[in-house]
């Protein structure tokens, strides 16, 4: 029989559901709620050359890669070599606009990597190719600078005297090529945030499409090459607006979908993973046992009181938190863990609707700062544009839309908006759908209605006699109380913790 006692989930525990950056989660918290998702499957097959994961920033794209790296380096069966980078890592020292430049630097810098990873596999040292990846790993610390290696550094040539070839300024493609020309090694490139800090400038779309490109024409020359890159679908979208020859990458681009099954899921691992640090495993598996049919629920039941009420219906808690976070696994830890610690202080031994709600404006500001700092090289005026919408209304059609942006917005924020001239009102419009603030909304005649991102509609907002193609806009629901907006009759969506806006 299962002692309850044993399986009552502390809400004081700062690890119950997680770090909110999966790369940064420590390693044991991280494996024991860690959830395997159906991607997985896909980026670990050796069979797939390249893979582009297409996600927004929060929904586990780092938790992904981090899952993959660890796999892909148990296996047992040849020769795996795994680098885990940034573009940021690698990107080269470039400032131009020729596509060319930046497919050759991207090339030249990723191929050093290669070859200093390689390098640090190297034994004895007698070839040339293998002295080069040697030269490589130390040169870039990789591998500690061995005998021979030191004294010649510490040496000067001059005159008719020994002069030494820098290592740094050899082509390191064909030494690659040659080293892995027995075809029992592969190499795995895990790059991860290759859009950090974007701006949609001529130069920086020049730089992700130059990485891009780069990567599709190593894997035609060295075959042994794995590569796994992580991009967000408003920067593709962006992108595929202005180069074709993105079309060629579309077939291996997976893009990572959350819905209320997945954080279902996610939720009861975290609960699940709360009991297994306290090595209670045991009694986890016999409360599931009693439990077949809903283990998943079962889980959540002990951490949340439900069904939760939720409009005219009640519905199970990993639904209502679905909604509120918007599907984005980020969001909904930080406002789990916000839950948690109001009924901490309310002594609730579970968290309940009562809880969660009042948490929702505090989410919605950090929120609004989070986007300011991922979007402010975009847009400096972020911040202020944001605001404007206080105290509005969830919900427009194009004319109100583009009324409130001109009367609180153009007509008093000078703003700036990186890749345009002179700013005006579609400009603006066309960034907050861009950045996730507002949605599109098509309504149907039955009642129903469905959400379109940025990544789904990238051509709204270009066309200037039909902007919307038929469709409303909402602010995106996460911002609704931090913003205390009214909705369609009128009701303010006020903030649960007192303070004015």
């Amino acid at each position: 029989m299962v002692d309850a006692q044993k399986l009552k989930v502390d809400l004081t525990d700062v690890n119950l559901f997680g770090n909110d950056a999966a790369e940064l989660e420590d390693e044991t918290v991280f494996w024991s709620y860690a959830l395997e998702l159906p991607e997985l499957k896909a980026l670990a097959n050796p069979s797939n050359q390249l893979q582009i994961l297409r996600a927004y920033k929060g929904e586990g794209k780092s938790a992904l890669l981090r899952m993959l790296s660890a796999e892909l380096r148990k296996r047992k069966e040849g020769t795996i070599v795994v680098i885990d980078s940034t573009a940021a890592d690698l990107s080269p020292g470039i400032d131009s606009l020729d596509n060319d430049q930046w497919v050759k630097g991207w090339k030249a810098s990723i191929f050093a990597t290669v070859a200093a990873e390689l390098g640090t596999e190297v034994g004895g040292a007698w070839s040339d190719d293998a002295m080069q990846l040697v030269e490589e790993a130390e040169r870039t610390g990789k591998r500690p600078y061995g005998l021979v290696s030191s004294i010649f550094r510490r040496l000067k040539f001059s005159g008719s005297g020994v002069e030494m070839v820098d290592s740094n300024l050899r082509p390191k493609e064909g030494v690659v090529r040659r080293k892995l020309d027995d075809k029992s090694t592969e190499v795995w490139l895990l790059l991860d945030e290759v859009d950090r800090d974007f701006q949609n400038t001529l130069i920086e779309r020049r730089r992700i499409m130059g990485l891009l490109t780069a990567c599709r024409y190593m894997l035609q020359k060295v075959p042994q090459l794995r590569m796994r890159l992580a991009v967000r679908p408003n920067i593709w979208a962006t992108l595929a607006q202005e180069f074709e020859s993105l079309t060629h990458l579309k077939q291996y681009v997976m893009d990572l979908h959350w819905n209320e099954d997945g954080i279902r899921r996610l939720l009861a691992r975290r609960v699940e993973g709360h009991f297994r640090r306290q090595n209670l495993s045991f009694e986890v598996v016999q409360l599931l046992e009693r439990n077949a049919d809903r283990k998943d629920q079962t889980l959540i039941d002990l951490a949340f009181e439900g069904p939760m009420k939720w409009g005219k219906n009640v519905r199970p808690p990993h639904v209502v938190l679905s909604t509120l976070s918007r599907f984005r696994p980020r969001w909904l830890v930080e406002l789990c863990r916000a839950a948690s610690k109001l009924a901490v202080l309310r002594n609730h031994d579970k968290i309940t609707k009562e809880e969660i709600t009042p948490c929702l404006a505090d989410l919605g500001d950090q929120r609004r700062q989070d986007t300011v700092a991922e979007y402010k090289n975009l847009c400096p005026q972020l911040a202020e544009v944001m605001s404007a919408f206080a105290n509005s209304r969830e919900e427009f059609n194009t004319r109100e839309l583009y009324h409130l942006i001109q009367n609180k917005i153009i007509e008093h924020v000078p703003v700036d908006i990186a890749g345009k001239g002179k700013v005006g009102v579609r400009d603006v419009a066309e960034l907050l759908f861009f950045v996730g603030f507002i949605t599109a909304k098509r309504s149907h005649d039955n009642g129903k209605y469905e959400h379109y991102s940025f990544s789904q509609n990238p051509t709204l907002f270009q066309s200037r006699s039909n902007p919307d193609q038929g469709m409303t806009w909402e602010i995106h629901p996460v911002f609704r109380q931090s913003l205390g907006l009214r909705d369609e009759m009128g009701r303010v969506t006020r903030r649960q913790d007192g303070r004015e806006l």
